[in-house]
């Protein structure tokens, strides 16, 4: 049977949660741990929490490290997507290998080459690099070329 609630009623009580005092603190941290559990819970569902962009990176690392041999052995035995692969993961690595594939007219060793080169300040050089990458057609050249302008 439903019955309607009645707004009168004059013996309804108020509901009261009583903590013992001498376990009061014990429950303070256990609603504490709750709550960050709960905030931890909402920042790692958002994929632009600084939780899921170090997380992110770790895999990233993980996978980079993993693959770093079998790329190095490649990479030594002259394959160009190796040496590519190895530089832009380990910059400073493989340079003078990169330099042979630039001159052979490797597009994409001069945006790896140039993008070191910006970050070392040596921005004439990146242009010059991207410069001649976007005449032989590569497509992220030809993009910063615009924005360079």
């Amino acid at each position: 049977m439903i019955t309607k609630q009645n707004d009168s009623w004059t013996h309804r009580n108020d509901v009261v949660i009583q903590i013992n005092p001498a376990k009061r603190k014990k429950v303070w941290l256990s609603l504490s741990f709750i709550g960050v559990l709960i905030l931890l819970g909402i920042l790692s569902t958002d994929q632009n929490s600084p939780l899921m962009k170090w997380a992110k990176h770790k895999e990233e690392m993980n996978e980079r490290n993993a693959l770093a041999p079998t790329m190095r052995a490649l990479a030594e035995s002259g394959k160009p997507d190796a040496l590519i692969w190895i530089a832009k993961n380990f910059p400073g690595e493989k340079t003078q290998e990169l330099e042979t594939l630039i001159a052979n007219g490797n597009t994409e060793a001069m945006m790896v080459i140039a993008k070191a080169k910006f970050e070392a300040n040596d921005v004439a050089g990146a242009k010059q690099l991207i410069a001649k990458a976007a005449s032989l057609g590569n497509v992220m050249a030809i993009n910063d070329m615009t924005r360079l302008k």
